[in-house]
């Protein structure tokens, strides 16, 4: 006879908080995935990267295997990163309203704020409420990872948004911009890393009173 039962307890070991259950079916499928993108990567010279194997890290092996030294540095061991559950010293969550000199002020002030004492900054805009803590923790632990040549950004089924995170080798880059111009071109020009966050959270723009009282609603 069974008994059973529910819990609604969240995981702390990962920013959903999710938990698996039933895996053991599945715990081949992993390796068998990694293991075909090694296969495809092989002519580069890539033999292993760490998994998880998210788009940052496949894009840095093959930065790195290409010469252009930016990615993390493959060794016999694996990809070289830092200790599992390293994080960033993080200053804390900052508002900054639009400054008079357009989006780009307000930019390079926030950057201003962290240039000296952050590997990276992550970034988003205050009218899109939407974006939740998961999606910051995301791109957060994306930072903690890759530090200063960091260059990430989400997007939404495709469509470019917020957050945003930026290495410190890139906050000069910031410090250039001038008028009516956000991250955008900068990001562009970088080739930063698309992120899919559609299944996170919404980054529709909350621009009026009426809206934010209906989103509250």
């Amino acid at each position: 006879m069974f008994e059973t039962d529910r819990t609604v307890t969240p995981s702390p070991s990962n920013s959903l908080g999710v938990k698996g259950i039933g895996e053991a079916g599945t715990i081949a499928a992993t390796p068998a995935v990694v293991n075909a993108v090694i296969d495809a990567l092989r002519h580069e010279g890539i033999t292993y990267i760490d998994m998880p194997l998210t788009p940052l890290r496949v894009w840095q092996a093959l930065e790195e295997a290409r010469g252009r030294g930016d990615g993390p540095r493959t060794t016999e061991q694996g990809v070289e990163l830092p200790p599992r559950g390293h994080r960033l010293r993080r200053r804390g969550a900052g508002c900054l309203r639009r400054l008079e000199g357009g989006p780009a002020a307000s930019l390079r002030r926030g950057v201003e704020v962290v240039a000296h004492e952050a590997d990276a900054a992550v970034l988003t805009l205050g009218d899109t409420p939407r974006i939740t803590a998961q999606a910051i923790a995301r791109f957060a632990d994306i930072a903690a990872e890759h530090r200063a040549h960091v260059r990430v950004r989400a997007v939404y089924d495709g469509r470019p948004g917020h957050p945003f995170v930026l290495g410190s080798a890139y906050f000069p880059r910031i410090a250039e911009l001038r008028g009516d111009v956000g991250a955008r071109e900068v990001l562009k020009q970088i080739g930063a890393v698309a992120i899919e966050c559609g299944h996170l959270c919404s980054a529709v723009d909350v621009d009026t009173p009426e809206a934010l009282e209906q989103l509250r609603g």
